[in-house]
C-alpha cells in the first residue's frame, strides 16, 4: 500500500493553518510597527484583522483597546477594555485595564459605572 496519498492530504490539511498564523502574526507586526510610529488608528486596523483571526487572545485584544483609545475612539476602547477585565479577574496580567474601562466610561459620560 502506498502512503505517499495520505501524506499529501495531511500536508493539504495543515497547510491553512500555517497560513492563518502567518497571517495573524504579520498583521500583529504590522500593528506593532504603526504604534511605533504614532499612528494608533492604521493600528487599531491591524489588530482588529488579527483579532478577526483570533478573537480569544487577550493580549492582542489589550493591544487593540489601547489603539482605539491612543486615537480617541473610547466608546470601542471601552468595550474591549471590558473583556479584558472580564477574562483578567482580578487584573492580574492586565493591572491597569480597570482604571483604563473607567477612563473610558468617564469620556462617555457613564459616571455610575465607573
Amino acid at each position: 500500500m502506498n502512503n505517499q496519498p495520505i501524506h499529501i492530504i495531511i500536508l493539504y490539511l495543515l497547510l491553512p493553518l500555517s497560513i492563518i498564523s502567518q497571517s495573524n502574526k504579520q498583521q500583529v507586526k504590522y500593528a506593532n510597527q504603526l504604534v511605533k510610529e504614532g499612528n494608533h488608528y492604521g493600528a487599531s486596523i491591524y489588530y482588529k484583522k488579527a483579532l478577526n483571526i483570533d478573537s480569544a487572545d487577550i493580549d492582542l485584544i489589550y493591544k487593540y483597546a489601547h489603539s482605539l483609545k491612543n486615537y480617541n475612539n473610547y466608546i470601542d476602547a471601552e468595550t474591549y477594555f471590558k473583556k479584558i477585565t472580564e477574562k483578567d479577574r482580578g487584573g492580574r496580567i492586565y493591572k491597569d485595564a480597570s482604571l483604563w474601562l473607567a477612563s473610558m466610561q468617564k469620556f462617555n459620560s457613564k459616571y455610575k459605572a465607573s
